[in-house]
């Protein structure tokens, strides 16, 4: 076999051409053949990165190919990813260390999909983190730029269950790019579903419950679109994680000075709230965070 560098520069475009054939692209003996873990040529890729990461042209083509076979066969790509310990670091280091203008945006997206990896929580620097963000203002690719945003909001969860000091949340404050954060939170709690969707909905309590943030990232506007969708959603979603996490957020909303002068939607939340703490099925988590919710109701009457 050729050097590495050789293979990758002939499967790159072995990849395009078989990809450009369209049909089901999991069946493609070419592909299938690459994603194999007994030839392996993946093992190869991942373990090319650690020794390439200085040279930045180079790690274009490697972390496209290496991402374009997860899109195909992610479970052969990330059990792979999962044999290397040091992948998480050298991705991190590498992203760390290249010039904005010279970084793979398939690094990012690859960084998003690893992030359950063991050892990521090695690698979350605020210098490395500090570089996402100053990303933001360049990354043309949509794809990209919607890793980079959830990649914050994992990472930012990932912190807090470390029990560490969130420094996610100081860049949201100070960071210049933050504003792309605010701007693309609400579309993404609209957008995603499932796993994705506790990620988003975790980083918007960490918000509402910083006041002087929930005034920079919400408008009120923008908690009148938080409250439609809790009062479409809430009731219905099957996941008893994401229905406690929208009344959460509802109790949050409710206690902000913006929704207070507004009211919005007022008597379509009572009767939400009412509906739901009259439901026999409703189970006792969910009735306490409703009670929260309906004292503060009486508090303000009652002022």
């Amino acid at each position: 076999m050729e050097g590495k560098t050789d293979m990758v520069s002939k499967i790159l475009p072995l990849i395009e051409k078989e990809i450009a054939k369209g049909n089901n692209l999991q069946e493609n003996n070419v592909l299938r053949t690459l994603a194999d873990e007994n030839k392996g040529i993946i093992g190869s890729l991942i373990a090319e990165v650690e020794k390439k990461y200085k040279d930045s042209n180079y790690m274009k083509s490697l972390f496209k190919v290496i991402r374009i076979l997860h899109d195909i066969f992610p479970e052969q790509v990330i059990m792979q990813i999962n044999k290397n310990p040091v992948f998480p670091k050298v991705i991190s280091k590498y992203i760390g260390m290249t010039e904005l203008q010279n970084l793979s945006g398939d690094s990012f997206v690859l960084l998003a999909y690893i992030s359950d990896c063991m050892g990521i929580e090695n690698v979350l620097t605020k210098h490395m983190i500090e570089k996402l963000f100053d990303s933001l203002s360049s990354i043309e690719n949509p794809e990209v730029f919607d890793a980079i945003i959830f990649l914050i909001f994992k990472l930012s969860s990932i912190l807090n269950k470390m029990k560490q000091n969130n420094f996610i949340l100081k860049l949201c404050k100070e960071h210049q790019n933050s504003r792309y954060v605010e701007e693309i939170l609400i579309k993404l709690i609209i957008k995603c579903k499932g796993e994705r969707l506790i990620i988003c909905m975790e980083f918007a309590l960490l918000v509402l419950k910083d006041p002087d943030l929930s005034k920079k990232f919400f408008y009120t506007n923008d908690l009148n679109i938080l409250i439609d969708v809790i009062l479409q959603e809430a009731e219905n979603d099957a996941i008893k994680e994401i229905r406690l996490m929208y009344f959460e957020m509802l109790y949050f909303i409710l206690t902000t000075s913006e929704y207070k002068s507004s009211s919005y939607k007022y008597e379509e939340i009572v009767k939400l709230i009412n509906g739901i703490a009259e439901n026999p099925e409703t189970d006792e988590e969910t009735l306490n965070l409703i009670q929260k919710i309906a004292n503060l109701e009486q508090e303000e009457s009652s002022n």
